[in-house]
């Protein structure tokens, strides 16, 4: 009885304080939080105000880790599965970067290290070109990787020297694309896809209703693959005074198959461990020791030049409205093209009497058709209020990019952006057969109309609402084709030759008169500067990319572009493919308009 009583006063006791001790616990959590991100804080501040230091032979280091925007910061979430922050130098600030680096006495040389550099062909000619006009300047460059990709040889191949690991190797064999077709599998499931496209080039829904490529689109496929492969060797044999011809048979006989290969055939200049490499880098700058060699990654130089940077106003200015990602129809996330968005932003560029011009810069793959009429019909507001509009492609200007652009005073390329697919096309399922057959499950209806649950995908289309998304979907085309025909002086039939979903590399379309030339950013802003006559003018970016306090302090802990400061496990297991490819499935699964987008990003 003692005992019991003992243990019974014990649990009276702890009852009794049970939410004095709950209540201090939870009090001591809390404190510790706000301490620690007192202390994230006030490190942040500080570590913001602590400017990488330019010292004298400092060594500019660029590396390619993430996915380049053409505006800083303006990206989307890559993944679903992601909890990064999404902090990335855009193009023409990493272009602007290289040519104040060409001037800077600090500043002795670059290093690439972009062997495995994942970016598409014309941001990386792009970039390309900025080390070229570097070299230009009598500083050097050097490349040095493990492994270099095609894109990452491509990006390197401009260094006066590159140099591999003993036991790596230079990817060297070609493009191609491969295309997954579910037909077969969706039969066996019992689901079927309702398709309605216009042009006999718009691919998209191909997997849906074929076991396999079409000869159409085989045909196109292959001609702008080898037109991007043509100039992607003609700008090496340049770099590494190689015959074009010479390098596509090394290609074609796959005679790249590591690295005492690549050394062999001229591709690279040394096989070199990375410590050899430093050694060599002391001599070039007559310093004794490695840890003395100076790098400064570029988000930290970006850093460094906008704390001393002195902003400079004109009266005139050209705007860069940037039109990158995915055209979707009431989202205003970063990194995409809404309407709601640029409509705003065109308000804004409408009011300021001294934009004189807008490049209208455009990235992208395409989207709602609905989206893409509307941004069209604002940039032809721009134009009727007097201001000159000049569009620029970047990698992708297709489908629903090429439709917000295709009314500009002037179009410019990439020689390898791929452009054009101008056709549209509308699909959704029908899973009568999976919930009926295989699930035995069974729906049945009343209705108030004749039309009342039409695009119901538990449900048949009859021969009249067939009709109806085939009108639905050639009227859209058809609004295309006018647009296109206005924009660029040509006939509705003369546009249609050239469109039907079809895709062109940037030297195809400059050939065929979908744009008027072939340059970057840089050349079309030249363009609207001379067009114009202005000696002097200010660059102002659209859309402002607003950060927020977490960014900024995590930016100033770790000044690093395209660091992911969370990772979730997920992510971590699940390879980049995969991930994106549901993003993308997600993202397109419940549209209801009818698609004027590409149905693929290329990867090299």
């Amino acid at each position: 009885m003692k005992i019991a009583y003992f243990y019974a006063q014990i649990s009276l006791y702890y009852m009794r304080n049970f939410f004095k001790i709950f209540t201090a616990s939870c009090l001591g959590t809390i404190g510790a939080l706000i301490i620690l991100i007192f202390i994230i804080v006030v490190f942040g501040l500080w570590r913001g105000k602590q400017l990488p230091s330019i010292k004298k032979n400092a060594i500019l280091q660029i590396e390619f880790k993430g996915p380049i925007p053409e505006m800083t910061d303006n990206i989307a979430e890559s993944s679903s599965f992601s909890f990064q922050q999404n902090n990335a130098l855009g193009l023409r600030d990493i272009k602007q970067l290289i040519h104040k680096a060409s001037s800077d006495n600090n500043i002795a040389g670059i290093v690439i290290n972009g062997g495995s550099s994942g970016i598409p062909p014309a941001t990386a000619l792009s970039i390309r070109n900025s080390l070229s006009d570097f070299r230009k300047a009598g500083k050097f460059v050097y490349a040095y990787d493990e492994y270099y990709s095609q894109l990452g040889y491509f990006l390197s191949s401009t260094a006066d020297s590159i140099f591999l690991n003993p036991n790596g190797s230079v990817e060297f064999r070609g493009f191609a694309v491969s295309i997954p077709h579910f037909k077969e599998l969706m039969d066996d499931l019992g689901v079927d896809m309702n398709v309605f496209y216009a042009g006999d080039f718009k691919s998209a829904t191909e997997p849906y209703r074929r076991k396999d490529m079409s000869e159409q689109n085989k045909i196109q496929t292959r001609s702008y693959l080898n037109s991007i492969l043509d100039a992607y060797l003609q700008e090496i044999a340049r770099s590494r005074n190689i015959d074009a011809d010479h390098l596509f048979d090394l290609m074609d006989e796959l005679k790249i198959q590591n690295g005492k290969d690549a050394l062999t055939h001229g591709l690279v200049d040394s096989l070199s461990y990375k410590s050899q490499f430093l050694d060599f880098l002391t001599t070039k700058l007559n310093i004794e020791k490695r840890k003395d060699i100076n790098f400064i990654k570029l988000a930290e130089y970006a850093a460094s030049l906008e704390a001393k940077e002195e902003k400079t106003f004109h009266k005139n200015k050209i705007a860069i409205l940037y039109a990158e990602g995915d055209i979707l129809f009431e989202d205003d996330s970063k990194g995409v093209i809404s309407e709601n968005r640029y409509e705003k932003v065109c308000d804004q560029i409408l009011e300021d009497e001294d934009i004189k011009a807008v490049v209208l810069r455009v990235n992208s793959p395409g989207g709602s058709s609905l989206t893409s009429d509307i941004i069209w019909q604002r940039i032809e507001e721009l134009k009727a209020h007097n201001k000159f509009v000049i569009a620029s492609y970047g990698d992708y200007a297709a489908s629903g990019g090429y439709y917000i652009s295709c009314g500009a005073d002037s179009i410019i390329a990439q020689k390898n952006t791929l452009t054009g697919s101008i056709g549209v096309y509308s699909m959704f399922p029908k899973i009568k057969n999976l919930v009926s057959d295989k699930l035995g499950i069974h729906f049945d209806t009343v209705k108030t109309t004749n039309y009342a649950i039409v695009g119901s995908p538990y449900f048949d289309l009859n021969e009249t609402e067939k009709k109806v998304f085939e009108r639905s979907t050639n009227k859209i085309y058809d609004k295309f084709l006018s647009r296109v025909a206005a924009g660029r002086n040509m006939s509705k039939d003369e546009a249609h030759v050239v469109a039907q979903g079809r895709i062109w590399s940037g030297t195809q379309a400059s050939m065929n008169g979908l744009i008027d030339g072939i340059g970057d950013l840089d050349k079309a802003i030249d363009i609207a500067a001379n067009r114009l006559n202005l000696d002097a003018y200010q660059i102002v970016e659209y859309p402002i990319v607003e950060r927020t306090f977490f960014d900024e302090l995590l930016g100033n802990v770790m000044p690093s572009a395209g660091i992911n400061y969370f990772t979730n496990p997920i992510q971590e297991i699940m390879p980049q493919e995969l991930q994106a490819k549901i993003v993308f499935l997600k993202k397109w699964a419940s549209t209801k308009e009818p698609l004027a987008r590409l149905p693929f990003t290329l990867e090299y």
